[in-house]
């Protein structure tokens, strides 16, 4: 069994303009996931991962691990804490 530590991985993709910077792991090469699509995101405070992003067709979740993000959807902002998903 392979395991990944979201706590420990390293983060080694990154992404920095003006609003929109983060540090990111994909996790499913860590596990041996083929079709498995999970990423950790490290947002510096008051950046955002991308402009506005929507899924069609496919279920797509987020998990707060620390902090305090604002999710944005078709119905407004929401204000998020640690342990939401």
């Amino acid at each position: 069994m392979k395991r990944v530590n979201i706590h420990t991985v390293p983060l080694d993709r990154s992404q920095e303009q003006p609003g929109f910077s983060w540090n990111a792991a994909v996790l499913g090469p860590h596990i041996g996931a083929a079709e498995m699509g999970a990423t950790l995101y490290e947002l510096p405070s008051g950046q955002a991962i991308c402009p506005y992003h929507y899924e069609y067709g496919c279920e797509e979740w987020l998990l707060v691990v620390t902090g305090t993000p604002t999710l944005r959807d078709p119905d407004g902002e929401h204000r998020l804490e640690p342990g939401d998903l």
